[in-house]
């Protein structure tokens, strides 16, 4: 089983990755709220920006989500 570091906390503003973009041959990228993780299943519970409820929560694999930057928030939009 592999173990996250607590360098997450709820609230955190992250880039999560997914899928792949044809255009910019690179996966997509968009900003969340970090909301919880589960280490057991290594996923990880993000929100759309403003909610934290689970009508507006995705999930991700834990390994696709890292801290966003001040140019990330520059640079992405926030997901819906």
């Amino acid at each position: 089983m592999k173990e996250y570091p607590d360098e997450f906390k709820r609230g955190d503003v992250v880039v999560a990755r997914y899928g792949w973009n044809d255009i910019t041959k690179k996966p997509f990228e968009f900003l969340y709220e970090f909301a919880y993780y589960s280490a057991t299943e290594g996923k990880c519970i993000v929100y759309n920006h403003g909610e934290c409820n689970m009508q507006d929560a995705h999930c991700f694999e834990a390994s696709n989500i890292r801290k966003a930057t001040e140019e990330d928030l520059n640079e992405y939009y926030w997901g819906n």
